[in-house]
């Protein structure tokens, strides 16, 4: 009988458990909904960025006279 006693008693504690967590779970679950929903409405999204304008047309001669000032530098300062 006593073991049969320790059982109940453990799944008694078991249960008493089990239930202390869901119910914090499922507190933490209506704490969060009911905080993203007030942190929505207090910051609603921001409005869309207008689009950017296309770049600029690089011209091909410079980019190259760029790069080849660049690299002699480069290679001077070594």
């Amino acid at each position: 009988m006593d073991v049969a006693f320790g059982m109940l008693e453990g799944l008694v504690v078991m249960a008493v458990g089990m239930s202390t967590v869901a119910a914090f779970l499922g507190l933490l679950v209506i704490s969060m909904q009911v905080t993203a929903a007030v942190v929505a409405r207090a910051f609603p999204d921001p409005a869309p960025a207008p689009a950017m304008a296309k770049p600029a047309q690089v011209d091909e001669d410079l980019l190259r006279a760029v790069a080849a000032a660049a690299a002699v530098r480069l290679r001077s300062a070594g």
